[in-house]
């Protein structure tokens, strides 16, 4: 339910894979952090995926909230309610190779996301991460902030806001 608005809204089949965030964009829109088939599984049949032994690779499951999905890399989508259509939002310079969007926080007016990501084999242990700015629209992505362990993207009165855990060496 929209507090604004007060419509409900059912949401089914979101997604075979799930979803981890959710967020309202506006009256009409949802933005989300979506798991992606890995590569070799995109054209499997999901009753054939259901069947298989899932096989984790590294240090899965540290940082698992919802469940076993280090196979899976998250990407932002934005979902229009009515239609239940989503669209991906493409990452800064079109690289979305080894991924994973971690967290995410929409602008008070809507138009951006600010999100953090890693990327590499053991994405999910949030060493090395990144923060991006994505317009809800698709037009536009880049990167604000790398090289550290970012995390908690948020906005604030004047601005966008996010943390950063300290590493060993800079201590």
């Amino acid at each position: 339910m929209h507090l604004s608005s007060g419509k409900l809204h059912a949401l089914k089949d979101l997604s075979k894979e799930g979803v981890t965030d959710i967020q309202w964009l506006d009256d009409d829109r949802l933005v989300v952090l979506a798991p992606q088939r890995p590569e070799a599984d995109i054209d499997v049949e999901d009753d054939e995926l259901d069947r298989r032994p899932r096989v984790l690779h590294g240090v899965g499951g540290l940082n698992e909230g919802p469940g076993w999905i280090t196979d899976r890399l998250n990407t932002v989508e934005v979902v229009d309610i009515a239609s239940s259509k989503r669209h991906k939002i493409d990452p800064p310079n079109g690289d979305g190779a080894d991924l994973h969007y971690l967290q995410i926080a929409v602008s008070p007016d809507g138009s951006q996301i600010l999100a953090a990501a890693t990327r590499g084999e053991a994405a999910n242990l949030y060493a090395n991460s990144e923060i991006h700015l994505l317009t809800a629209d698709g037009s536009g992505a880049k990167v604000i902030a790398t090289g550290r362990s970012w995390d908690s993207p948020g906005w604030t009165a004047s601005g966008l806001a996010y943390a950063s855990t300290p590493r060993i060496e800079d201590s």
